[in-house]
C-alpha cells in the first residue's frame, strides 16, 4: 500500500487517480436505477394487492394464461398499475395520494437508517481503513439487487417486504456511507491544492451518474407492459447486479486503501466496530480545541453545509413537483430533472476547474454558489413559466460548488487522521438536511398552494442571504494561520510562490 503523497496531486494528474470518481459513478448510477424499480415494484404491489388479487397470480396470468377472459382481465389489471407507477405525481385520487406518500416516504427510511453505521465506521476507518465503507454499502446494494430479482420472478407479498429490505440496505450504510468513503480516499490522496479539484470531480461523477439514470429510466420504463413486465424487469435488475459486483471487484481490487497507518496502534478492529469506541470521536470532533481558534471555523462550515444542503434539497423536492404538474407526460418532466443534474454537473465541474488555474479562495467560489443558487430562486418566485424554468436552471447550475467548497474548507482545517470523524459528520448532515427539507418545503409547498407558491423561493433567498453572511465572516477573518496542522506537516512547502503569496491554492 502507497501511503506517500502522489507527486502528481499538485499539478497532473493520472487516470489512475480518478479510479474513485470512476466507480462512483457507476455506484451512483446503479443505486438510482435500483431506487426507481422499488419504487416502481411498491407502486404496482399496492395497486394489484388493492384490487384484491396477489402479484403472481396477476403475472402469470398476464404472461402465460391460456384463457382469454382471466388473461384479458389480469393484463388489464396489470397494465392499470404499471401505469399508476409510471403516473404517480400526476393522479390525485385517494389511492394514489396514498401511494405516492408510500414512495416518498422509501427513500427518507433508508436515509434514516444508515444514520448509526455512518456515525459508526466513520471513526473507526481512521484507525483501520477506509474499505468498509465500500464493501458495507455494496452488500447491501447486493442484498437489494438479489431482492428484486426474487420480488419479480415470485411475486411481492407487500409494501412490508419492500421497506424491510429497504431498512437493511440502509442499515449497511447505503449511498451515503459510500459517498463518506469517497470523499476519505480523495482527501488521503491529495494535497492542499488539489482538495478542491478531487472533491468537484467527485461530485461530478455522482451527478453525471444520477442524470445517466434518469435517461436510462426512460428508456426501460416504457417497455414495462403486461405481457413484459417479468422480463424487463429481470434484464433491469440483472445488469444493477453485474454493475455493483463490477464496483464491489473495483473497489476492492484496483482501489488502494488510502488511510496512513498509524505507528504503534493496538486494538482488535472487530472489538472497536463492536463497543462504538470510535462514535466518541466522531461526536466531538466539532468541539475539539484548535489551533488560533480553527473551531470557531469548523461550527460555522458545519452550518453552512447544513444550510445548503437544506435549502438545496427542499427546493429540489418542490422543483420536481412543479415539473410533474406543468408537464402532463411524466417521462418529459423526468427528462428535465436529468438534463438538470447534467447542466449542474457539467458547470460545477467548469467552475472548480477554472476556480483551481485562476487560484479562487474557496470561500469566493462558495460565495458564488450562493449567489448562482439565490439568482435561480429569484427567477422562479419572480416568472416562473414558459422558457424562465430552464433560464432558472441554467442560473442555478452553480449551486453544487457550495458543499464542494465548504467540504474542501473543512478537510483543511483538521488533521488527516480526522478525516473518517469529518466526513462521517458529513454524512449525518448529509441524512438530516434532507429529512427535515423534503418535510418542511412539502409542507410550505401544500400550505401555500393555493395562494402564493413562490413563497417557497422567497424562503430559500433569505435561506442563501444568510449562507453568503456567513461565508463572508469565514473569508474575512478565515488566514493561513489559522491551519497550523498544515505547517506541522510540511504542507507550504508544495507551495508554488505565487500560491505562497496568494493563499490562494489554502483558502
Amino acid at each position: 500500500m502507497d501511503f506517500g503523497m502522489s507527486s502528481s496531486s499538485g499539478h497532473e494528474f493520472r487516470a489512475s487517480d480518478f479510479f474513485m470518481e470512476a466507480f462512483a459513478f457507476v455506484y451512483i448510477f446503479a443505486q438510482s436505477t435500483m431506487t426507481s424499480v422499488y419504487e416502481m415494484l411498491l407502486t404496482i404491489s399496492e395497486c394489484v394487492h388493492r384490487g384484491g388479487y396477489d402479484l403472481p397470480g396477476v403475472v402469470n396470468d398476464a404472461a402465460n394464461s391460456t384463457t382469454w377472459t382471466s388473461t384479458n382481465a389480469s393484463a388489464e389489471l396489470l397494465n392499470e398499475c404499471i401505469d399508476s407507477s409510471m403516473n404517480v405525481n400526476t393522479t390525485g385520487t385517494e389511492g394514489a395520494v396514498h401511494v405516492k406518500d408510500l414512495v416518498f416516504t422509501l427513500p427518507l427510511v433508508e436515509l434514516i437508517c444508515s444514520l448509526v453505521v455512518c456515525l459508526m465506521v466513520g471513526g473507526w476507518s481512521d484507525a483501520h481503513g477506509r474499505r468498509l465503507h465500500f464493501i458495507a454499502a455494496m452488500a447491501g446494494a447486493l442484498i437489494k439487487d438479489v431482492s428484486a430479482l426474487v420480488f419479480v420472478l415470485n411475486g411481492l407479498p407487500g409494501r412490508d417486504v419492500i421497506y424491510g429490505v429497504t431498512i437493511v440496505s440502509g442499515l449497511l450504510g447505503s449511498i451515503n456511507l459510500f459517498s463518506a468513503g469517497a470523499l476519505c480516499h480523495v482527501s488521503d490522496n491529495s494535497d492542499y491544492r488539489s482538495r478542491t479539484l478531487r472533491i468537484g470531480s467527485l461530485t461530478f461523477a455522482l451527478y453525471v451518474g444520477r442524470s445517466v439514470s434518469v435517461f436510462v429510466e426512460r428508456l426501460w420504463k416504457p417497455l414495462v407492459a403486461s405481457d413484459t413486465f417479468v422480463r424487463v424487469a429481470v434484464s433491469v435488475v440483472g445488469a444493477q447486479l453485474v454493475l455493483d459486483m463490477v464496483c464491489l471487484l473495483g473497489v476492492a481490487m484496483v482501489v488502494r486503501e488510502s488511510l496512513r497507518v498509524i505507528s504503534g496502534y493496538n486494538g482488535s478492529p472487530l472489538w472497536n466496530f463492536v463497543s462504538m469506541r470510535q462514535v466518541k470521536n466522531v461526536a466531538t470532533l466539532a468541539t475539539r480545541r484548535r489551533a488560533n481558534d480553527a473551531r470557531r471555523f469548523v461550527l460555522v462550515l458545519y452550518a453552512v453545509f447544513l444550510l445548503a444542503r437544506f435549502v438545496y434539497c427542499g427546493e429540489q423536492e418542490v422543483w420536481a413537483e412543479y415539473l410533474f404538474r406543468r408537464f402532463s407526460w411524466t417521462h418529459q418532466a423526468s427528462i428535465m430533472l436529468g438534463l438538470q443534474f447534467l447542466c449542474e454537473a457539467l458547470i460545477t465541474m467548469l467552475a472548480v476547474c477554472m476556480a483551481r488555474r485562476m487560484l479562487f479562495k474557496d470561500t469566493s467560489l462558495a460565495i458564488a454558489g450562493a449567489v448562482s443558487f439565490m439568482g435561480s430562486s429569484a427567477i422562479k418566485a419572480v416568472a416562473l413559466s414558459g422558457g424562465w424554468h430552464g433560464l432558472a436552471v441554467m442560473v442555478g447550475a452553480l449551486s453544487p460548488v457550495i458543499p464542494i467548497a465548504v467540504l474542501s474548507l473543512l478537510s483543511k482545517l483538521v488533521h488527516p487522521e480526522e478525516f473518517g470523524c469529518l466526513f462521517a459528520n458529513v454524512a449525518v448532515l448529509s441524512i438530516v438536511a434532507p429529512l427535515v427539507a423534503s418535510v418542511s418545503y412539502w409542507e410550505v409547498f401544500v400550505a401555500t398552494k393555493a395562494m402564493v407558491t413562490e413563497f417557497i423561493y422567497l424562503l430559500s433567498i433569505i435561506v442563501g442571504t444568510l449562507l453568503c453572511l456567513l461565508l463572508v465572516y469565514v473569508r474575512r477573518n478565515l488566514h493561513l494561520g489559522s491551519l497550523g496542522n498544515l505547517i506541522a506537516e510540511d504542507k507550504l512547502p508544495l507551495l508554488q510562490k505565487r500560491q505562497q503569496d496568494s493563499g490562494a491554492a489554502i483558502l
